[in-house]
């Protein structure tokens, strides 16, 4: 602990051994930048000064602000290391506004203006876990709705590359009850692996898209309904559409399309049944596609 304060120095009642003592703890704080574990008591607005009740590894400097806002922490040092961090403050912004450039994993830069419109403030500058370089912008709530990203083999990604796909598949393994659709055949696009053709889900990065999907069958041994419906996370959305066939044997046809919003964790997959007791199709096809919206 070096902390000191002399008060005001009476020359008639100091004297030159009082007054070296006093000048010597003096120097022993001012150089130490007031260390101790609690803050001076002679602290006035602007001083820093380091608080080292963490001990040795965590030693934390900081500015007290006045009597308001109080002590304000701008970075931590081992002093067994000499590992320093920047630290953000429970009421402060200075890192959050500035710098988290050094991390085990994710180091970033952020930039954040403050007074811009709602959902226009935020963007990040990450290193991700493959070592690509990631711009990203960011709503207020620090959801990331755009990127561009720049990979160690020169080449260059973006949210915004065309996000398309066509994909089908057969109705032989549709039942009379809500079933999900597969779709095996990639016919074109799925360039980002979007569409999960083992589960059949589609998963498209931050956008809106156009989503459509369609199925035809029939029996040979009964006139089966065709009815399908897309999923959003699991939950249906908008209204199913019914077709019911003419006679045995005979085709029937049902198709949906829709536009929908993605958060880039959503996922979309289409669902159907025969509504005809156990009966199954004796053929027919299935398709599911989607493309982004400008």
């Amino acid at each position: 602990m070096a902390q000191f304060d002399f008060g005001n120095i009476d020359p008639y009642v100091v004297d030159g051994v009082q007054l070296a003592g006093m000048l010597n703890q003096w120097r022993d704080a001012v150089h130490s930048w007031h260390r101790g574990p609690t803050r001076p008591t002679y602290v006035v607005p602007g001083m820093m000064w380091v608080n080292d009740a963490g001990g040795a590894t965590a030693w934390v400097v900081n500015v007290f602000m006045g009597a308001t806002i109080g002590d304000m922490p701008i970075f931590g040092y081992n002093t067994t290391t000499g590992a320093i961090t920047w630290l953000a403050s429970s009421t402060g912004t200075f890192v959050a506004q500035i710098l988290h450039a050094l991390s085990t994993a994710n180091p970033a830069v952020w930039w954040t203006a403050s007074n811009n419109p709602i959902d226009a403030k935020q963007w990040r500058e990450t290193v991700t876990a493959t070592g690509a370089l990631r711009l990203g912008a960011y709503n207020d709530a620090g959801v990331e709705t755009a990127w561009i990203q720049f990979n160690r083999d020169g080449t260059i990604t973006s949210s915004r590359v065309q996000v398309d796909f066509f994909a089908t598949g057969t109705a032989a393994p549709i039942l009379s009850s809500d079933t999900v659709f597969l779709f095996p055949t990639v016919r074109s696009g799925n360039s980002g692996a979007w569409l999960n053709v083992a589960n059949g889900r589609f998963t498209p990065p931050v956008g809106r898209y156009h989503i459509w999907a369609g199925a035809n069958w029939y029996s040979s041994s009964q006139a089966i309904p065709c009815v399908l419906f897309i999923r959003k996370n699991a939950v249906r959305v908008g209204d199913e559409i019914f077709n019911s066939a003419a006679a045995v044997g005979t085709g029937v046809t049902s198709a949906i399309a829709m536009q929908l919003d993605a958060n880039g964790t959503d996922y979309f997959d289409v669902m159907g049944r025969t509504g005809a007791g156990a009966t199954t199709p004796s053929g027919g096809q299935l398709w599911f596609g989607a493309h982004r919206l400008p």
